[in-house]
Protein backbone atom coordinates (compact mmCIF):
# COMPACT_ATOMS: atom_id res chain seq x y z
CA UNK A 1 0.00 0.00 0.00
CA UNK A 2 1.14 3.27 -1.12
CA UNK A 3 1.31 6.46 1.67
CA UNK A 4 -1.15 8.88 0.36
CA UNK A 5 -0.02 12.45 1.45
CA UNK A 6 -3.07 15.42 1.58
CA UNK A 7 -5.31 16.42 -0.84
CA UNK A 8 -3.83 17.82 -3.90
CA UNK A 9 -0.23 16.77 -3.47
CA UNK A 10 0.01 12.99 -2.65
CA UNK A 11 3.68 13.08 -2.15
CA UNK A 12 3.32 15.21 0.14
CA UNK A 13 3.23 16.41 3.96
CA UNK A 14 0.26 16.58 6.20
CA UNK A 15 -0.04 20.05 7.64
CA UNK A 16 -1.68 21.19 10.93
CA UNK A 17 -3.92 23.73 11.09
CA UNK A 18 -3.65 26.45 13.22
CA UNK A 19 -6.22 29.20 13.16
CA UNK A 20 -4.91 31.74 15.46
CA UNK A 21 -1.48 31.45 13.63
CA UNK A 22 -3.26 31.71 9.97
CA UNK A 23 -1.87 28.37 8.86
CA UNK A 24 -4.67 26.43 7.03
CA UNK A 25 -4.77 22.55 7.77
CA UNK A 26 -4.28 19.89 5.16
CA UNK A 27 -7.36 18.27 3.25
CA UNK A 28 -7.43 14.61 3.60
CA UNK A 29 -7.41 12.30 0.63
CA UNK A 30 -10.13 9.95 0.78
CA UNK A 31 -7.78 6.95 -0.85
CA UNK A 32 -5.81 7.66 2.52
CA UNK A 33 -8.59 6.02 4.73
CA UNK A 34 -9.93 3.87 2.33
CA UNK A 35 -6.55 2.14 0.94
CA UNK A 36 -5.81 1.87 4.76
CA UNK A 37 -9.08 0.33 5.56
CA UNK A 38 -9.11 -1.93 2.47
CA UNK A 39 -5.59 -3.05 3.39
CA UNK A 40 -6.85 -4.20 7.18
CA UNK A 41 -9.69 -6.06 5.92
CA UNK A 42 -7.81 -8.31 3.69
CA UNK A 43 -5.18 -9.29 6.26
CA UNK A 44 -8.17 -10.35 8.47
CA UNK A 45 -10.17 -12.33 5.76
CA UNK A 46 -7.50 -14.13 4.60
CA UNK A 47 -6.79 -15.11 8.30
CA UNK A 48 -10.52 -16.83 7.93
CA UNK A 49 -12.24 -14.25 10.04
CA UNK A 50 -15.37 -12.25 8.96
CA UNK A 51 -14.44 -8.49 9.23
CA UNK A 52 -16.86 -7.09 12.23
CA UNK A 53 -17.53 -3.88 13.36
CA UNK A 54 -18.28 -5.10 16.67
CA UNK A 55 -14.88 -6.83 17.07
CA UNK A 56 -11.96 -4.12 17.49
CA UNK A 57 -9.18 -7.06 18.23
CA UNK A 58 -9.98 -8.58 14.67
CA UNK A 59 -6.58 -7.01 12.66
CA UNK A 60 -4.54 -8.88 16.38
CA UNK A 61 -6.08 -11.77 16.08
CA UNK A 62 -5.29 -12.22 11.93
CA UNK A 63 -1.77 -11.27 12.31
CA UNK A 64 -1.51 -13.66 15.37
CA UNK A 65 -3.18 -16.69 13.50
CA UNK A 66 -0.99 -16.20 9.65
CA UNK A 67 2.20 -15.83 11.79
CA UNK A 68 1.31 -18.99 13.27
CA UNK A 69 -0.25 -20.71 10.36
CA UNK A 70 3.32 -19.31 7.99
CA UNK A 71 5.63 -20.58 10.77
CA UNK A 72 4.48 -24.15 10.64
CA UNK A 73 5.10 -25.51 7.01
CA UNK A 74 2.53 -28.72 7.98
CA UNK A 75 -0.61 -25.61 8.25
CA UNK A 76 -3.69 -27.22 6.50
CA UNK A 77 -4.64 -25.02 3.77
CA UNK A 78 -8.51 -23.83 3.41
CA UNK A 79 -10.12 -27.08 1.75
CA UNK A 80 -8.47 -29.66 3.25
CA UNK A 81 -10.26 -32.90 4.68
CA UNK A 82 -9.50 -34.82 7.57
CA UNK A 83 -10.37 -36.87 9.90
CA UNK A 84 -10.22 -36.90 13.90
CA UNK A 85 -11.04 -39.22 16.59
CA UNK A 86 -13.84 -36.79 18.06
CA UNK A 87 -17.08 -36.20 17.27
CA UNK A 88 -17.09 -32.71 17.31
CA UNK A 89 -14.67 -30.37 14.67
CA UNK A 90 -11.92 -29.02 15.97
CA UNK A 91 -11.23 -25.20 15.80
CA UNK A 92 -10.33 -23.87 13.04
CA UNK A 93 -12.16 -26.94 11.32
CA UNK A 94 -16.23 -27.38 10.15
CA UNK A 95 -17.85 -30.63 9.66
CA UNK A 96 -17.66 -31.71 6.33
CA UNK A 97 -21.60 -32.80 6.14
CA UNK A 98 -22.75 -31.13 3.39
CA UNK A 99 -23.95 -28.07 5.44
CA UNK A 100 -24.11 -24.88 3.68
CA UNK A 101 -22.03 -21.80 5.60
CA UNK A 102 -22.23 -18.20 4.98
CA UNK A 103 -18.96 -16.96 2.68
CA UNK A 104 -18.31 -14.24 4.27
CA UNK A 105 -17.61 -16.02 7.45
CA UNK A 106 -15.40 -18.65 5.75
CA UNK A 107 -14.22 -16.31 2.95
CA UNK A 108 -10.92 -18.30 2.65
CA UNK A 109 -12.64 -21.80 2.58
CA UNK A 110 -15.28 -20.25 -0.75
CA UNK A 111 -12.00 -19.24 -2.66
CA UNK A 112 -10.82 -22.89 -1.77
CA UNK A 113 -13.31 -24.70 -3.00
CA UNK A 114 -15.50 -23.12 -4.84
CA UNK A 115 -16.64 -24.72 -8.50
CA UNK A 116 -16.84 -22.28 -10.56
CA UNK A 117 -19.70 -20.24 -12.26
CA UNK A 118 -19.56 -22.91 -15.44
CA UNK A 119 -20.32 -25.96 -12.73
CA UNK A 120 -22.73 -24.10 -10.34
CA UNK A 121 -25.59 -25.68 -11.30
CA UNK A 122 -24.35 -29.41 -11.23
CA UNK A 123 -21.24 -30.07 -9.41
CA UNK A 124 -21.83 -32.07 -5.60
CA UNK A 125 -20.13 -29.71 -3.63
CA UNK A 126 -18.40 -26.11 -3.85
CA UNK A 127 -21.45 -24.13 -5.65
CA UNK A 128 -22.83 -21.22 -4.35
CA UNK A 129 -26.72 -21.40 -3.24
CA UNK A 130 -29.10 -18.92 -1.49
CA UNK A 131 -31.00 -21.05 0.99
CA UNK A 132 -28.95 -23.43 3.24
CA UNK A 133 -31.86 -25.51 4.09
CA UNK A 134 -32.22 -26.51 0.44
CA UNK A 135 -28.81 -26.15 -1.32
CA UNK A 136 -29.01 -28.39 -4.35
CA UNK A 137 -32.53 -26.58 -5.07
CA UNK A 138 -31.17 -22.95 -4.80
CA UNK A 139 -28.13 -22.87 -6.47
CA UNK A 140 -26.51 -19.16 -7.50
CA UNK A 141 -23.42 -18.02 -8.55
CA UNK A 142 -24.04 -15.00 -6.51
CA UNK A 143 -25.28 -16.94 -3.62
CA UNK A 144 -24.27 -16.04 -0.48
CA UNK A 145 -23.35 -19.73 0.59
CA UNK A 146 -20.82 -22.15 -0.03
CA UNK A 147 -21.89 -25.89 0.18
CA UNK A 148 -19.06 -28.05 1.68
CA UNK A 149 -18.37 -31.90 0.97
CA UNK A 150 -20.63 -34.48 2.26
CA UNK A 151 -17.76 -36.67 3.73
CA UNK A 152 -19.74 -38.66 6.02
CA UNK A 153 -20.36 -42.55 5.43
CA UNK A 154 -17.86 -42.25 2.50
CA UNK A 155 -14.74 -43.52 1.35
CA UNK A 156 -12.61 -41.60 -1.25
CA UNK A 157 -10.66 -42.42 -3.77
CA UNK A 158 -8.21 -40.73 -5.34
CA UNK A 159 -9.36 -38.93 -8.31
CA UNK A 160 -7.49 -39.91 -11.28
CA UNK A 161 -6.88 -37.11 -13.37
CA UNK A 162 -5.63 -38.27 -16.47
CA UNK A 163 -4.17 -41.38 -15.29
CA UNK A 164 -6.84 -43.60 -16.97
CA UNK A 165 -7.91 -46.49 -14.48
CA UNK A 166 -11.01 -44.51 -13.36
CA UNK A 167 -11.03 -42.55 -16.68
CA UNK A 168 -14.78 -42.00 -16.72
CA UNK A 169 -15.20 -39.80 -13.49
CA UNK A 170 -14.96 -36.35 -13.07
CA UNK A 171 -13.38 -34.44 -10.27
CA UNK A 172 -15.97 -34.32 -7.31
CA UNK A 173 -18.32 -36.89 -8.55
CA UNK A 174 -19.80 -39.39 -6.54
CA UNK A 175 -19.51 -43.20 -7.49
CA UNK A 176 -22.11 -46.28 -6.02
CA UNK A 177 -21.21 -49.23 -4.88
CA UNK A 178 -19.77 -52.59 -6.72
CA UNK A 179 -22.70 -55.19 -6.34
CA UNK A 180 -21.61 -58.29 -4.44
CA UNK A 181 -24.03 -61.10 -4.02
CA UNK A 182 -24.80 -62.61 -1.02
CA UNK A 183 -26.08 -65.96 0.69
CA UNK A 184 -28.89 -63.79 2.43
CA UNK A 185 -30.01 -66.49 4.96
CA UNK A 186 -26.78 -67.16 6.07
CA UNK A 187 -28.13 -70.90 5.83
CA UNK A 188 -25.30 -71.79 3.28
CA UNK A 189 -27.99 -72.96 1.48
CA UNK A 190 -27.78 -70.90 -1.76
CA UNK A 191 -24.75 -68.98 -3.59
CA UNK A 192 -25.34 -66.20 -6.65
CA UNK A 193 -24.39 -67.55 -9.79
CA UNK A 194 -25.05 -64.84 -12.11
CA UNK A 195 -26.42 -61.53 -12.20
CA UNK A 196 -29.19 -60.58 -14.96
CA UNK A 197 -31.09 -57.91 -16.27
CA UNK A 198 -34.58 -58.28 -14.59
CA UNK A 199 -35.54 -56.85 -11.00
CA UNK A 200 -36.26 -58.57 -7.11
CA UNK A 201 -34.25 -57.46 -3.97
CA UNK A 202 -34.16 -58.96 -0.11
CA UNK A 203 -33.30 -57.89 2.76
CA UNK A 204 -28.94 -58.25 3.19
CA UNK A 205 -28.85 -57.87 6.76
CA UNK A 206 -27.69 -60.88 7.89
CA UNK A 207 -24.44 -60.72 5.61
CA UNK A 208 -23.12 -57.61 7.06
CA UNK A 209 -22.63 -55.84 3.81
CA UNK A 210 -23.90 -52.60 2.82
CA UNK A 211 -27.17 -51.60 2.20
CA UNK A 212 -27.85 -50.83 -1.55
CA UNK A 213 -30.58 -48.16 -3.09
CA UNK A 214 -31.84 -50.95 -6.00
CA UNK A 215 -32.60 -47.47 -8.06
CA UNK A 216 -28.96 -48.01 -8.63
CA UNK A 217 -29.12 -51.05 -9.75
CA UNK A 218 -32.53 -51.29 -11.86
CA UNK A 219 -31.64 -53.83 -14.36
CA UNK A 220 -29.61 -56.00 -11.88
CA UNK A 221 -31.23 -59.24 -9.83
CA UNK A 222 -29.97 -62.52 -8.42
CA UNK A 223 -29.99 -66.15 -9.32
CA UNK A 224 -29.00 -68.70 -7.24
CA UNK A 225 -29.20 -72.45 -6.73
CA UNK A 226 -29.91 -74.64 -4.23
CA UNK A 227 -27.38 -77.55 -2.68
CA UNK A 228 -29.36 -80.32 -4.92
CA UNK A 229 -29.18 -78.15 -8.13
CA UNK A 230 -32.46 -76.65 -8.25
CA UNK A 231 -32.30 -73.22 -9.84
CA UNK A 232 -33.34 -70.33 -10.39
CA UNK A 233 -33.83 -68.90 -6.96
CA UNK A 234 -34.25 -65.11 -7.07
CA UNK A 235 -34.53 -62.35 -4.39
CA UNK A 236 -31.09 -63.27 -2.18
CA UNK A 237 -30.02 -60.06 -2.62
CA UNK A 238 -27.08 -57.86 -3.60
CA UNK A 239 -24.80 -55.80 -1.13
CA UNK A 240 -22.02 -53.58 -1.78
CA UNK A 241 -18.99 -54.71 -0.82
CA UNK A 242 -16.19 -52.67 2.24
CA UNK A 243 -13.28 -53.43 3.85
CA UNK A 244 -13.10 -53.63 7.58
CA UNK A 245 -13.60 -50.12 8.72
CA UNK A 246 -13.61 -47.40 11.41
CA UNK A 247 -15.83 -44.32 11.66
CA UNK A 248 -14.00 -41.37 12.09
CA UNK A 249 -15.36 -37.17 12.11
CA UNK A 250 -14.59 -36.03 8.95
CA UNK A 251 -13.89 -32.36 8.69
CA UNK A 252 -12.62 -29.68 6.36
CA UNK A 253 -10.20 -26.52 6.78
CA UNK A 254 -11.75 -23.16 6.74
Amino acid sequence: MKRIGPYGDENGAYVQGDASAGVKGSYIDYRAIEHAQLEIVHVIEQAGLSPSSSDLTQLYQAIAALIVANSNPNAAPPGKIAFFAKPTAPTGWLKSNGAAVLRTTYSALDTAIYCGDSLNATALFGYRCTDPANPSTSRSTTGAYIVTPDIRAEFVRGFDDGRGIDASRVFGSWQKGTLQGVDYDGTGSYTIQEVGPANGYSGIGPTGLDTIDPSNYSTAWGRGADTAGNGAINNYGFGSTRPRNIALLPCIKY
